[in-house]
This record gives C-alpha cells, structure tokens and sequence, in this order.
C-alpha cells in the first residue's frame, strides 16, 4: 500500500510504500491531485519497484507524518520494518563468539536487508 509523502509544485507527486521505498507519480497519471490525496487514473498501474506490490485502489491519501516520528529507519535501505536487537539475543550471541558477534554493540536489526546497526 502506498500513501502521499509530498505533494510537489513540479510534474510529480511523491508516494511511500509500506516496506520504505519512494516513487515518484507524474500529475498526468492522475485524474484528481490535492495536498492530501489524489485518485490514480483506471489504467495507471502503481507497483513498488522495490516488493512488487501492486496498489490497487485508485485513491492514495496523505501518510499521517506523526507516525513516523521516534520511529527507527534503516540507514542502508530506508526501511521503518525494523526490529530491536534483544538483550538476551545480545548476551548469547556474545557469550558463543564474543566481540565477533554481529550482534555485539549493535541495537536494531532491518527485517528487511538485514543490516544492524
């Protein structure tokens, strides 16, 4: 599902799909754009380039921006799916490897790429 991220003066609108990626929707695309949603035209088909879902209501509206607040991104892929690094994950970890461990001094691991940080 995408929602409106911004609302540009120029040829394009910026949209968010549910798992980060951004893409880009040119005005003429659209049959109805305002500052907080827009209705896509009957043949436009928008699919995420990054999980190939297709959103299939013509309708997207303006993402509520105070989710997102406090809320962890991930630096590699600018996904929100992210999870907390465990304690006990921690402490495991670095009791079979030790400082090795890819879990050692990290706090947040991407379900998406997987990257820790």
């Amino acid at each position: 599902m995408f929602n409106l991220v911004d609302d540009f003066d120029g040829d394009s609108a910026m949209f968010r799909c549910e798992c980060g990626n951004i893409e880009f929707i040119d005005y003429s695309d659209m049959e109805y754009h305002d500052d907080e949603h827009c209705v896509l035209k009957d043949d436009y088909k928008l699919v995420c380039e990054k999980c190939n879902i297709e959103h299939t209501d013509r309708n997207i509206y303006l993402e509520d921006q105070t989710v997102r607040i406090n809320v962890p991104q991930c630096p590699t892929c600018g996904s929100y799916n992210v999870k907390k690094i465990s304690t006990g994950k921690k402490i495991v970890s670095y009791a079979a490897v030790g400082v090795f461990s890819s879990d050692f001094a990290k706090t947040y691991c991407c379900k998406n790429c997987s990257y820790k940080w």
